[in-house]
């Protein structure tokens, strides 16, 4: 089914679901590799009737995550080389910066992301070897991995001689993926924590579960100021990003 899920997700956003898949799977092998070695007796007993089925599924996940893929691919078919890698510099370091560039990145954001990492660090102590969270546990680490890699290309590609392959890289949105995996490790990792500080001190377990729910309506509150701040419709605020220390800059990528 997993692969079934991914090869959806592809269909729908070629490049997060990409990553998710690739994520996912390189997880499930990690996985696998932490847990004890199976039987080989005890496999030659199982009903072979459905061994076919995985095969199945990751082939019809596969022919579904094409349908995601081979459009974006085949708009550049007919493009000179010389437009598409100016084309590519435009859109990680002009339009998609917040995005696709770190060295773009809000500071407020930054260490809003670094105080969750700290946090998942954390809860990681209490269920990494839980059965299906050290499953999750190890994607999003996989996808942490794929935020370091963009930080390194964001680097590269500041370089006064750096390669037109680094722009070309960062288009592939490395950070986007750890931005769903990280809450949500961070989220299914608070269950046996608190769980535990019930058990030790039921008064420990009901003031962290209290400063989650603080946290989490400041945040709230945090962002629908931004919201109120800003005039704009909810569509524009999307996909028209504001560029704090560069309002020239702002208004000609609204523009």
């Amino acid at each position: 089914m997993a692969s079934l899920w991914f090869g959806a997700a592809t269909a729908i956003h070629p490049l997060v679901g990409l990553w998710a898949a690739i994520a996912g799977a390189l997880g499930a092998l990690w996985y696998a590799r932490s847990q004890p070695a199976v039987d080989a007796t005890s496999l030659r007993q199982r009903d072979n009737r459905h061994a076919m089925l995985p095969m199945v599924a990751v082939l019809v996940g596969c022919l579904l995550a094409l349908a995601g893929i081979l459009p974006p691919l085949l708009l550049n078919v007919s493009v000179p080389a010389s437009e598409q890698t100016v084309a590519h510099m435009i859109q990680v370091s002009w339009r998609l910066a917040h995005h696709q560039l770190f060295t773009e990145f809000a500071i407020p954001r930054i260490v809003g992301f670094m105080i969750t990492v700290c946090a998942w660090l954390v809860v990681l102590q209490f269920s990494w070897r839980q059965q299906r969270m050290g499953y999750v546990h190890r994607v999003c680490a996989i996808a942490l991995l794929f935020n370091v890699a963009g930080l390194g290309l964001s680097l590269l590609a500041q370089l006064p001689a750096t390669s037109p392959a680094a722009f070309w890289l960062l288009r592939f949105y490395w950070f986007r993926l750890a931005d769903v995996m990280l809450p949500l490790a961070l989220a299914m990792g608070i269950c046996p924590l608190v769980t535990y500080l019930c058990h030790a001190n039921r008064l420990a377990g009901v003031a962290v579960v209290c400063i989650i729910g603080m946290v989490t309506l400041a945040d709230g509150v945090r962002k629908n100021v931004e919201l109120l701040a800003d005039g704009r419709p909810g569509a524009d605020r999307q996909s028209l990003p504001t560029y704090l220390k560069d309002r020239k800059r702002t208004g000609e990528t609204q523009r």
